[in-house]
């Protein structure tokens, strides 16, 4: 008797565990915003990561998956001088990480957040 118990354990046991594994990751939204003058942002998760010129406002979202690092950076192009940077990363409309800081000449900030 204790041997079929400990058989239906281990088989009970080893479905659970082939269930978990074969469970897609869980898909989000990450929306990267962007506020300032005549920035050079970086964003990724995108292969290759994704480069864009900033002149007001910018907001850019892409399907992001657990385990993955959302990554966004701001850094003065040549044609702006010192300024406050606004910038955030959203996941599903949620504010995670944020700057609000000055940005000097030759400088950069950066922001990441990695999905749980």
């Amino acid at each position: 008797m204790k041997r079929i118990l400990l058989l239906g354990t281990i088989v009970l046991l080893g479905f659970t565990s082939c269930k978990k594994e074969n469970q897609q990751p869980e898909k989000n939204t990450v929306t990267y915003k962007v506020e300032g003058t005549n920035l050079n942002v970086t964003v990724a998760p995108k292969m290759p990561r994704y480069y864009t010129l900033v002149n007001d406002k910018w907001e850019y979202s892409v399907d992001i998956y657990s385990g993955t690092t959302a990554y966004l950076e701001v850094k003065l192009s040549d044609l702006s001088g010192p300024q406050t940077v606004k910038a955030s990363i959203s996941i599903n409309g949620k504010v995670v990480e944020e700057i609000n800081e000055h940005i000097d000449f030759n400088e950069s900030k950066s922001i990441t957040y990695k999905m749980p």
